[in-house]
């Protein structure tokens, strides 16, 4: 391995979009849930997307456990339920990128990041955008997700309702400027 100069983020937080959001898994899914999105005992554990911020930040933001935030981004908008973390650093936003459209345009995390790749490696600098984070006071109510079964293609809709999914859980909009 060579050592490489570090190179800052191409974007950073500012007066606009203070926070940072970092994207990442869920230790009961993987990737883009086209595994464990079948398996009704790991939808159950997580059913759906989320935000997670620290408890300061969400003090400081007008944000309680479990309610509608909408997290924006210089490309698009999300609006999730809110998760409270003392384990995150402070002004460090995360949101888990499994459910991609699968669900609906309002659980695809990477519709906030940043398009930039690295110098070398060519990787895509999904770990690092700046975003604001505020409560949604206009959410709309969707349908909520729900899982499919292998046997039989319906919905298993009671698999949410025992996951308590918040009935208002999330609307986006996206606009894509790369």
């Amino acid at each position: 391995f060579l050592p490489r100069p570090h190179h800052p983020p191409r974007e950073t937080p500012d007066h606009e979009f203070p926070l940072v959001l970092t994207t990442g898994r869920l230790y009961a899914h993987w990737h883009t849930l086209t595994r464990t999105g079948k398996s009704p005992k790991l939808n159950q554990r997580e059913p759906h997307p989320f935000v997670e911020v620290h408890p300061d930040d969400a003090v400081e933001l007008g944000l309680r456990e479990g309610q509608l935030a909408e997290l924006t981004s210089r490309r698009g908008v999300l609006r999730l339920p809110v998760r409270l973390n003392p384990g995150l650093s402070r002004g460090l936003i995360f949101v888990p990128f499994h459910w991609g459209d699968q669900h609906g345009e309002a659980t695809a995390a990477n519709y906030l990041t940043i398009s930039a790749i690295g110098r070398i490696a060519k990787q895509p600098e999904f770990k690092y955008c700046a975003v604001r984070l505020a409560p949604a006071h206009d959410a709309l109510a969707p349908e909520p997700p729900y899982a499919r079964t292998r046997q039989a293609d319906r919905p298993i809709r009671r698999i949410v309702a025992e996951a308590s999914v918040p009935s208002n859980l999330a609307t986006t909009s996206r606009s894509r400027t790369s």
